[in-house]
């Protein structure tokens, strides 16, 4: 028998060659899916990659407070009572009449914004900021297989204020249809479907990040729950359902000491109007595993020159 009609002599593909050429091609977005996946091939590919289940499921995590005094630090950039802001008073206690319907607008949020920018202790809180990401997620990455991570460059705050209807309610149906619908928003800042909402309904993905983030959201109130938190959808994690939509949303509660991490980039999430009589102070920020950072990433919000992430090498000290 000549050689070019001789049997091949490569075996078949066993099923680890095919979950080998699956794994190879799935995103990490595609990889948030997971949880519609059988067992075996979940399993498998969180065996490869660890820091996979990062992405498919939200934690809480503690820290040790009397380390990392966030609330202090940020009471002194803010330069108000750390008690005031601990206890969810930031809008009485800034010397400017607190915001109204509009509440990304005004000398309210101009001050605050002011004092977050310039403040002589903006290099205290960026310290600590870097100390708790190699002490806090650090761990959480080295027991997932990383020895590096990428953060965020910049420490973002946002804050929620009590809701006050100086205009008045929607007076008519035309009015509300503008508000909730395509038509010029009312009351409010371009983007912003409602008077009162802070942050429009989205997923990260839908602002050009990197699929490989994972969002880190840490509040330095006493506690945030309800309307002074931030709302995201249920997800598969969460039941054996798929994804409910917006119906199914439900908000984060957390006590000063807590940080969440959890996937924005996939799932939907939002403020809604505070009903409640507190200002809610968090920070927000991402992290990458090693192992998912994409140096070519196709993002808005990333380049390779570190100027939305930087590196940190977790087997050496800071």
């Amino acid at each position: 028998m000549s050689a070019l009609h001789q049997p091949p002599t490569t075996a078949l593909p066993t099923i680890n060659d095919t979950l080998e050429i699956i794994h190879y091609h799935l995103l990490p977005s595609d990889l948030y899916t997971l949880c519609f996946t059988s067992k075996s091939i979940k399993q498998y590919l969180l065996s490869v990659r660890p820091s996979l289940s990062l992405l498919i499921s939200e934690r809480i995590i503690d820290y040790d407070t009397g380390k990392f005094p966030l609330n202090a630090i940020t009471s002194k950039v803010l330069g108000v009572p750390v008690q005031e802001l601990s206890q969810g008073n930031l809008h009485e206690c800034m010397g400017v009449e607190p915001p109204g319907p509009a509440a990304s607008k005004g000398p309210w949020r101009h001050l605050v914004n002011e004092r977050w920018k310039h403040s002589p202790h903006r290099p205290e809180l960026e310290q600590c900021y870097l100390q708790w990401l190699h002490s806090v997620i650090g761990p959480l990455m080295i027991s997932n297989g990383e020895t590096e991570m990428y953060y965020s460059r910049e420490l973002l705050i946002r804050y929620h204020t009590p809701y006050r209807d100086n205009e008045g309610e929607f007076k008519n149906d035309i009015k509300r249809q503008q508000c909730e619908g395509s038509a010029r928003p009312y009351g409010k800042r371009k983007g912003i479907n409602r008077p009162g909402i802070s942050t429009k309904r989205h997923a990260d993905r839908d602002y050009g990040h990197p699929t490989g983030e994972v969002n880190v959201w840490l509040p330095v109130n006493d506690r945030v729950w309800g309307g002074n938190s931030l709302w995201r959808d249920r997800t598969v994690w969460e039941g054996e359902r798929r994804w409910e939509g917006e119906e199914s949303s439900r908000a984060f509660e957390l006590r000063f000491g807590e940080a969440i991490l959890w996937y924005g980039n996939g799932c939907k999430h939002e403020t809604r109007k505070n009903d409640t009589e507190v200002t809610r102070v968090s920070f927000d920020f991402r992290v990458i595993p090693g192992s998912l950072f994409e140096k070519r990433a196709e993002c808005r919000t990333f380049d390779e020159r570190g100027n939305y992430f930087l590196r940190m090498d977790l087997m050496n000290e800071l």
